[in-house]
């Protein structure tokens, strides 16, 4: 799993410069973009080994994974750098690799294919990194900001962009293609995100734990 990581890392960084690299991009979004790509290319090479990797080897990748998205992004421009940004995103990265990779492997349990567990774990994340563009319409027909921040909270999308205080609903794409930067929200908290994903990457290793037991 440390490989597939490193390979990760790589890929991300291939896939950095195939898009151009940062010259026309701020800080914070360049650093959310490393993120995604990061993680992005972490989901797409974890071993689809229906959890039979141990959960040590699990911890070793989101570190692993951790580090590669700290240095990425610490490194990617000497002259503007910020280590506390890069440190956060490493952290964030770190968190959401631990809930992916803990349901790839319950849901590869329960499917009995980790190639499946991955193809459905790839479209909920589609859905809800897209949530503010499909559910924007119902959102700006609310008007609620507690409907907003839901949709904004649940995203893996928006506690990334959190944690590089970048305002992606308000930047260019997602301004033209959803209502909902235009209303008021409430990004998600930084620490208490953080403490929530952690719990959910807990419960869903608790989960393959207790279900890999009963096959037994």
């Amino acid at each position: 799993m440390l490989k597939s990581a490193v390979v990760a890392v790589v890929l991300a960084q291939g896939l950095w410069v195939v898009l151009g690299g940062s010259t026309h991009l701020p800080r914070e979004a360049t650093a959310l973009l490393l993120a995604s790509l990061v993680l992005a290319s972490g989901f797409s090479l974890h071993p689809a080994s229906e959890g039979r990797s141990g959960v040590g080897e699990l911890v070793i990748w989101c570190l692993a994974l951790a580090i590669g998205a700290t240095a990425l992004v610490a490194f990617r421009g000497r002259e503007n750098s910020d280590p506390i940004l890069a440190l956060r995103v490493g952290s964030a990265v770190a968190v959401l690799a631990l809930v992916l990779g803990s349901a790839h492997r319950l849901l590869a349990r329960l499917l009995g294919s980790g190639d499946r567990a991955r193809l459905a774990l790839a479209v909920a994340l589609g859905l809800a990194g897209a949530a503010p563009v499909w559910l924007g319409p119902l959102a700006d027909r609310l008007g609620s900001r507690a409907f907003v921040n839901g949709v904004l909270w649940a995203s893996p999308l928006g506690y990334l962009a959190s944690m590089t205080e970048y305002d992606y609903l308000r930047s260019r794409w997602f301004y033209v293609h959803s209502p909902v930067g235009s209303l008021r929200f409430d990004a998600p908290p930084k620490g208490r995100t953080t403490a929530a994903y952690l719990l959910l990457g807990s419960l869903l290793l608790g989960a393959e734990h207790v279900r890999s037991r009963c096959r037994r």
